[in-house]
């Protein structure tokens, strides 16, 4: 589980945890000055330049569903 981030199968919501916080740290390690909303503002961009169908904004959809499934 060390490089979780490049683990795109992990989906539990402790997997998905440690994949954000693995790739968290490298972010902020090359970006010292960087905020978790600079980064997810980052990949947000990328999504809406990759062939991701409804770029952002599908991104957003599918990650407010996970996020609210997992709150109690």
């Amino acid at each position: 589980m060390d490089d979780i981030a490049q683990d795109p199968a992990s989906s539990t919501p402790a997997e998905r945890v440690a994949r954000g916080r693995s790739i968290w740290h490298r972010y902020s390690a090359e970006y010292a000055s960087a905020a978790p909303e600079d980064a997810i503002a980052d990949l947000l961009h990328f999504a809406d330049t990759t062939e991701i169908p409804g770029g952002a904004e599908t991104v957003l959809e599918r990650a407010q569903i996970h996020y609210t499934a997992e709150r109690p």
